[in-house]
Formats: C-alpha cells, structure tokens, sequence
C-alpha cells in the first residue's frame, strides 16, 4: 500500500525546479538567495492548473563547522496540511543522499512553533537552543558608554586599538574571524559569510583591528528600525581586554544615531557572559530558538 508522502507524489508533481521557476522560489523563500548564493530548488506543482504550491531549497555545499547543506521549504497557506512540505522534504532527501550526512534547518525555529514541530516529526533534532533578548538602546548604551568612559580616562585602551565600520574593513578577514573564531557558529551566520557579509549593515556594523589586523566584529541586521545583533567575535587574546566595550559602544551609538529605540541579541544557551550583559543591562528575554539537524546516515 502507498504511503501518504507516494500517494501525494502521484497526485503533485514534486521535482527539481526549472530555469523559469527560479523566481517562483525566490519569492517563496527570499532568504535562501543572494547576489552571491542561489540554491538547489524543488517545487511542487498541481497538474490540474500547474500552480506552485510548495519550493525547497537546498544550498549544495558543506557548512564548516557543522558538515552538511542547510534546507528550507516554503508551502503556500491555502495548501499547507496536505503532505506537501513532506513531500518536497522527501525529494530534497533523495538528492542529497551520497553527497552529505546532513541536512540543517537554514533558519532556526521559535520553540513551540509549527516549523519546530515539523521538522522534529521527520527526524531533525535540536543541535542548539539559543536564547534572544530586546534590549533599550538608550538604557544599553547607557551602560556602556559609562565603562568605556572609564577605560578611556584610566588610559586602558592602547592606542592601536581602533573601530571602524564593516563597509571600512576587508571583508575576507572579518569572514576569516567569524569562521575561525565564532563557537559553534550558527547555519544562517556560517551561508552569511559565504554570501560576503553584504547582507548586514555595512555602516554600522563595527570591526575592531588592532595595529590593522582585524581582531573582532560585532555585526547585525537592520530590520525595520530594530538592529539584530548576529555575530559579537573577538580574538581570544584580546577578549579580557576593552575590546568588546569599544565594539559595543561604537554599534550601539551608530545604532541609536539611525534612530533605533532599541535593539535584538541572542547567544547559545550556555554563554553566561551574553546572558549576564543582558541582565545587567535590563534586557528582557524574548524568545528561544531551535536550531535543527537531521541525520541521514
């Protein structure tokens, strides 16, 4: 007897997309695309009036550190809950077998949600729990800008410590540290990287060098008013030193200068030091995100 996801195959067409469907996934999954990255697309099309009902979207290459290709799939609503997104899963899963162990979530997915749900029912489990805070800006800066103060009169920053903008810096270095030095970085940071950072805000994302070298980078997304902190990186053996303060003071205050009331940061579950700057800096928790991986070996 067929299965759900055999009988749905047979009544939707599920394949690899073609050239003229592109757009098609483009605006389903916006996300999955940039100037620098296109990805493997499937669709799921209705025989009857040839509509789209449903893309996945595969990026078909290795995500150090986590081996694997990163998946997202999209379903429009009038069709979700007809087996579609299992289908195009089942495809997506057909392909990549032989080429890769792994297939990760491209996003990461609010705890509780439907999107975790689904993709805990076909064989993802969570890889990390990240934990998201909205902070005030000017209540933050506040803070830091008090501690910066106090390094500067107390002559503790070295004079070949600097702060510049991300649009400023090489962008090959800052990718560099971010792989190199980021703990267990996250799919969505890892294919920013691999699409050249532009998709965060050139100007007001801060990289810290030292004598020129690119030693840190506090870089985040610009959405709608409200900055989101993505990657906060600092070389190790500047990591005891000021340069976090003179990262935050300077993203903050150029946050606060583009009119931004406040903004979003998240760490891994178990980096007490973002967790305590949240505290202290009265920000509240707003949220837990899932990251997936499924295991196809």
């Amino acid at each position: 007897m067929p299965t759900e996801v055999e009988f749905l195959k047979a009544a939707i067409q599920v394949r690899a997309a073609a050239d003229g469907e592109t757009r098609a996934g483009r605006l389903l999954m916006p996300e999955t695309f940039s100037a620098h990255l296109a990805p493997e697309l499937w669709v799921a099309i209705d025989p009857a009036n040839r509509r789209i009902l449903g893309a996945a979207a595969v990026a078909w290459q290795p995500l150090p550190p986590h081996a694997g290709f990163p998946v997202q799939i999209h379903v429009v609503p009038p069709a979700r809950r007809r087996g579609i997104a299992s289908a195009l899963l089942g495809a997506v899963v057909d392909a990549v077998k032989g080429s890769t162990r792994h297939l990760h979530g491209w996003v990461n997915q609010s705890e509780g949600s439907a999107g975790a749900a689904f993709l805990a029912a076909r064989g993802f489990e969570p890889r990390q729990r990240l934990l998201e805070f909205d902070a005030d800006g000017a209540r933050f800066y506040a803070m830091v800008k008090s501690i910066h103060d106090r390094l500067l009169a107390s002559g503790r920053i070295p004079p070949d410590l600097k702060v510049i903008s991300l649009h400023e810096a090489s962008l090959d270095a800052v990718a560099a540290l971010v792989t190199r030095e980021f703990a267990d970085v996250p799919i969505a940071t890892t294919l920013a990287v691999a699409k050249g950072l532009t998709n965060y805000d050139m100007h007001k994302s801060a990289v810290l060098l030292k004598g020129g070298e690119v030693k840190g980078a506090l870089l985040y997304l610009w959405n709608d008013g409200k900055p989101a902190i993505d990657v906060r990186v600092i070389a190790p053996e500047l990591r005891r030193g000021p340069g976090n303060v003179l990262l935050l003071e300077s993203a903050t205050r150029k946050g606060l200068e583009g009119g931004a009331k406040g903004f979003r940061f998240h760490c891994d579950e178990s980096v007490s030091d973002t967790i305590s700057l949240a505290r202290r800096s009265g920000a509240t928790p707003a949220g837990v995100k899932l990251a997936f991986t499924r295991n196809l070996s």
